[in-house]
């Protein structure tokens, strides 16, 4: 996802001035590896990132405020297999 971030200031009957824009990629909010939103990416995460991949239905209903993508470390789109090794390395090597 990507969002087009600005700020401006109104003026009466003139264009609006536009002071800052930005693109932020999502998802938002979250930390990559964060499956249990907690806040951090830590050991607490591997069983929420087991049933993300293995159930994404299930973690869904476990964790509804949580956005599943933080589970895409390897960034390809998807939340599968190929987060594995990349899941490991963001716990092992922070």
């Amino acid at each position: 996802m990507k969002v087009v971030v600005f700020a401006q200031e109104p003026l009466a009957g003139k264009p609006a001035q536009v002071y800052n824009a930005n693109f932020l990629h999502g998802p938002f909010g979250f930390r990559k590896g964060d499956l249990n939103c907690d806040g951090l990416a830590d050991f607490g995460d591997i069983n929420p990132f087991v049933l993300a991949l293995t159930n994404p239905a299930a973690y869904a209903v476990q964790f509804p405020n949580c956005d599943i993508m933080t589970g895409d470390i390897n960034e390809d789109g998807f939340v599968d297999f190929g987060d594995i090794n990349p899941f490991v390395r963001l716990l092992t090597n922070p």
